[in-house]
């Protein structure tokens, strides 16, 4: 018989996607009608990728909330 998650003492934080179109959906409608503070990320080996790239270029300043960041810090 299995458990959930939670009857085993796993807390999820969030769920990511792989591109899978219906399953971005299906994370889409339940981030948007639960007020809840899961996060719901697609594809975050790729996005960490990207953003690891921009970094290393020293001529890049990318915006991160009110501040800016570069390869510099």
């Amino acid at each position: 018989m299995q458990k959930l998650a939670p009857e085993v003492g796993i807390k999820i934080l969030g769920f990511s996607s792989d591109g899978d179109t219906l399953l971005l959906k299906a994370m889409q409608t339940s981030a948007y009608s639960q007020q809840s503070s899961q996060y719901y990320v697609q594809d975050t080996v790729h996005i960490g990728t990207k953003l690891r790239t921009r970094l290393l270029k020293p001529n890049v300043t990318l915006p991160i909330g009110n501040f800016l960041i570069s390869a510099s810090h």
